[in-house]
């Protein structure tokens, strides 16, 4: 009788610290491995959507985009967007206003997007999402246009499909890979 109720008892504690570790692993899940400060960015939701609007008054402009994508980064010295198809031939400098210099400085100083101990370093823009990456490449901000979640991290084109996918605002996600 005793050496049942000790294996009954041994069960149920292997039983229980099973069930510990699974919940953890099941819950860790679902949450990102790279931590952002969600605060931060819908602090400056406005500046946020100013930017993403600018990306894609701009990639519509361009010549025979057709869905592919345009890399843009904000030279704070000439206080220009730099627009490269991904072709080092094609590229396209734009004068940028004064609300739209304040609003990439205000990305760059006020740190809106920093996560992974790197700051935004391009624009990546395909029509769909304009995508704020950092030099890392394991997490990225995304703005849909239509509001359809992001199956990708950093590029349409990435087919690491083990991300964390969370909506900060209206139009807004965070993606981080989850590897």
């Amino acid at each position: 009788m005793k050496k049942t109720k000790h294996k009954n008892i041994a069960v149920i504690i292997i039983a229980f610290f099973v069930v510990v570790i699974i919940s953890y692993f099941y819950i860790a899940s679902f949450s990102p491995h790279i931590k952002y400060n969600k605060q931060r960015v819908i602090d400056n939701i406005d500046t946020c959507n100013l930017i993403a609007d600018t990306c894609l008054d701009i990639y519509n402009e361009l010549d025979d985009n057709n869905g592919k994508i345009v890399s843009m980064s904000f030279n704070e010295y000439n206080e220009n967007l730099h627009c490269t198809k991904f072709d080092p031939t094609e590229h396209n400098e734009y004068k940028l206003t004064d609300e739209h210099i304040s609003a990439f400085n205000d990305l760059i100083n006020k740190s809106i997007f920093y996560v992974d101990h790197s700051y935004c370093k391009d624009i990546v823009v395909n029509g769909e999402y304009v995508i704020f990456r950092n030099d890392k490449g394991r997490s990225c901000f995304v703005y849909s246009v239509s509001g359809i979640e992001p199956d990708f991290c950093n590029t349409p084109a990435s087919e690491d499909k083990n991300i964390y996918v969370e909506k900060i605002a209206e139009n807004w996600y965070y993606v981080c890979k989850q590897s």
